[in-house]
């Protein structure tokens, strides 16, 4: 399903989006066509920003192969102010056992410069019925947390749905920041996001926008 194809944006201190929730990773990967994505968060003037990126990935052992999966990807924020600089990520998920979870360790905001501040992750995912519960942990300097979230997939308007929440750690564990959103397949070929976050340190909740455009090659 293109349900799978889509990411988030981490909103403390990374970026370069792999496949998942609001503001966490999941063991989903991008499989086949390349995802391209735009996307925007409206908040306070620190919290906005406007970037785009790309990422593409598939199975190790076949397209349809869940045993052992991949994807890479790379953002880069074009608003405002001047050109920030690319950011890469990367993860490796496997299944190993039939009924069991998924599991991916991946790595996140990989600058390749100086001042690089990476955000390395491992998580897990389980299917119970049509919900989907995911656990993990991530580590970045100042900026270390646990990720938690479920999602539930239906069908609206003959369409492919997907309600998420999650919950991360903020400044190195001073506070939490929960999220609730959507998802929903407009086409074969694009899907839209949309979900809002209010960190426990902030006054203001932010807003963050998303189309994927996905060729169909």
């Amino acid at each position: 399903m293109l349900i799978a194809l889509v990411s988030f944006c981490f909103s403390f201190n990374a970026l370069a989006s792999p496949s998942g929730l609001n503001n966490i990773p999941t063991s989903d990967t991008a499989s086949g066509s390349p995802v391209f994505q735009i996307y925007s968060s409206v908040g306070n003037a620190a919290q906005t920003q406007h970037i785009t990126g790309i990422k593409w990935g598939g199975g190790v052992l076949g397209e349809d192969s869940k045993l052992l999966r991949f994807e890479i990807g790379a953002d880069e924020r074009y608003a405002p102010g001047s050109l920030g600089s690319p950011v890469a990520q990367f993860k490796v998920a496997f299944h190993p056992v039939a009924q069991g979870p998924d599991f991916a360790l991946g790595r996140a905001n990989w600058a390749f410069t100086d001042d690089s501040n990476p955000f390395d992750y491992l998580i897990a995912s389980q299917t119970l019925g049509s919900w989907r519960f995911h656990g993990g942990y991530g580590l970045q300097t100042s900026a270390n947390t646990f990720l938690f979230g479920l999602d539930k997939s239906f069908q609206f308007s003959g369409r492919d749905t997907l309600v998420r929440l999650d919950l991360v750690q903020v400044a190195d564990g001073s506070g939490v920041m929960p999220s609730i959103g959507a998802l929903h397949v407009l086409n074969s070929w694009a899907v839209a996001e949309t979900w809002v976050s209010q960190s426990t340190l902030d006054a203001s909740p932010w807003v963050m926008l998303k189309l994927n455009l996905i060729p169909q090659l």
